[in-house]
């Protein structure tokens, strides 16, 4: 299973693993097959264990990652985020998320503004000015 495959981290030389890294990986990719779970409800689990245990957001870099890469869409997060909240407060899912972002440069909270359009600027209309159209 390529998901928790550590080798395209930045910080990383191509096939240079820390044995520590390479330790934890072994011992996801063990859970993982003995837990006889589909891989996106796998890596959810995980998620939401995280999000319980208050995690740092460099706790989220794997799994995360791991689940983008999977195919499991942002929106998949965000309605795990929601099926918490009752169980671990809003504060821990707003620092969960605010994690995840952080680590993974991905918007979980709210979505990106639409820009606001420069005063002035035509709009795509040909209504005159001012006249509410």
């Amino acid at each position: 299973m390529a998901v928790f495959d550590a080798s395209d981290d930045p910080g990383q030389a191509a096939g240079s693993v820390p044995p520590l890294l390479e330790t934890l990986t072994g011992m996801t990719l063990g859970a993982f097959e003995a837990s006889g779970l589909d891989e996106e409800t796998y890596l959810l689990v995980r998620i939401a264990a995280l999000v319980a245990m208050g995690a740092v957001p460099d706790s989220y870099l794997l799994n995360v990652a791991a689940a983008r890469r999977s195919g499991i869409p942002a929106e998949r997060v965000r309605g795990l985020l929601v099926a918490l909240a009752p169980l671990v407060g809003s504060a821990r899912i707003v620092a969960a998320a605010r994690g995840m972002e952080q680590a993974l440069g991905v918007t979980l909270l709210a979505p990106e503004p639409e820009p606001e359009p420069e005063p002035g600027s035509e709009s795509g209309s040909d209504a005159a000015p001012g006249s509410g159209v």
